[in-house]
């Protein structure tokens, strides 16, 4: 108890004696494991670091991504009106078949 009240007191005269527990091993707050430092100075890069890279290429495998998603949203919309059509055919029969018909009209237009 003493030791604190004079811990307390050294600091109020601007003398701060605390030492902090030193931990064994690694402080990760501190300091990155295992980390390598990248040397000072130039440096010469090496081919696997700087692809060549084929525009036409990349713009193909793009394009067949967003197919792809689109594709799939397209079968998700799908799937839904036929939930909804299916659901509207339980409830109000007419309803539903005047539905299919003014959009069977639109896509004979």
């Amino acid at each position: 108890m003493a030791q604190l009240q004079k811990q307390r007191e050294l600091k109020q005269a601007g003398i701060n004696i605390y030492r902090p527990i030193k931990i064994k091993g690694v402080d990760y707050n501190k300091e990155v494991p295992f980390e390598l430092r990248v040397p000072e100075g130039r440096h010469e890069v090496g081919k696997e670091e700087t692809p060549d890279v084929d525009i036409l290429k990349s713009n193909t495998a793009l394009k067949q991504c967003e197919a792809k998603i689109r594709d799939e949203e397209e079968r998700r919309r799908r799937a839904l009106d036929e939930k909804r059509i299916n659901k509207l055919k339980k409830k109000n029969l007419p309803k539903a078949i005047d539905q299919t018909n003014k959009v069977n009209k639109s896509d004979m237009l």
